[in-house]
């Protein structure tokens, strides 16, 4: 039997949108989420570990699941650190979860990234910089940043659903330190923290000292960008493909049953 003109037609335009669309997700007009306006100009909040620790996180909402693709901050290594620090983005476990220790993984991470300085630091190392030293994370990826300069990275991280995730640091070696500048004039309550020091054993954390606790009040706000592109519902291209089949499949069948009753007649 031959196919007729109208299958043939869908069949032909099936085709046309398997050549014109390569696979993939679907794209999405990005958004961007925080704000940077001002930075620099109001001061900032340190991040560090020396003997005891301050651990920053900030936190950002997100409508629908989807792709975050580029960071910018408005975090600064300090060339005066003796190694580099983690930087991560985490679920909303991250805040309230208390650790078995200071130095396991964060509640929740989705993403790690090890961050340095590459400024030398002439009166403990004249030849070498932060990023010289051990990385945070034994073999996990490394975000060089110039002196003065700002952290930002491109990724393409995936955030499973709605909700509230967070920008957090954590600090696996003493002597490392960061200012995060504020945006000035402006305050919010997604901010968390987590900060103590080594008890006087040595070996032992006060359990506080291992959670990251919410700010019960608005603060100033860090500065960071999160470019975000959520999932299209455009229906991915092998989709379309698969209609289009499917429709010439429904045509042909009725197109045969109704010339099948012609001949019947």
């Amino acid at each position: 039997m031959r196919l007729n003109r109208f299958f043939q037609a869908v069949l032909a335009m099936a085709f046309a949108v398997g050549l014109t669309f390569s696979p993939g997700r679907a794209s999405a007009t990005p958004v961007v989420i925080g704000d940077m306006s001002g930075v620099g100009e109001g001061g900032g909040v340190w991040t560090y570990a020396s003997f005891e620790w301050h651990d920053l996180a900030v936190g950002f909402s997100v409508d629908s699941p989807g792709y975050v693709t580029r960071l910018l901050t408005s975090l600064r290594p300090d060339p005066s650190s003796l190694g580099s620090f983690v930087f991560g983005i985490a679920s909303d476990d991250l805040v309230g979860t208390p650790l078995p220790d200071y130095f396991s993984p964060a509640p929740g991470s989705l993403w790690e990234t090890n961050v340095c300085s590459t400024g030398i630091h002439p009166p403990y190392f004249p030849n070498r910089s932060a990023c010289d030293g051990y990385p945070a994370i034994p073999g996990g990826p490394v975000t060089r940043v110039e002196p003065g300069e700002y952290f930002s990275t491109a990724m393409s991280l995936y955030l499973p659903a709605a909700g509230t995730y967070w920008l957090y640091t954590r600090h696996v070696a003493d002597d490392v330190f960061s200012l995060w500048d504020i945006v000035p004039g402006e305050m919010t309550t997604l901010i968390a923290a987590r900060q103590g020091s080594v008890t006087s054993g040595g070996e032992d954390y006060f359990p506080d000292d291992r959670t990251f606790f919410q700010a019960p009040f608005e603060v100033a706000a860090l500065g960071f960008s999160v470019f975000f592109e959520p999932d299209s519902e455009v229906p991915e291209p092998s989709s379309v493909l698969l209609g289009l089949v499917a429709l010439a499949g429904l045509v042909s069948i009725r197109q045969f049953r109704r010339s099948r009753r012609s001949r019947q007649v």
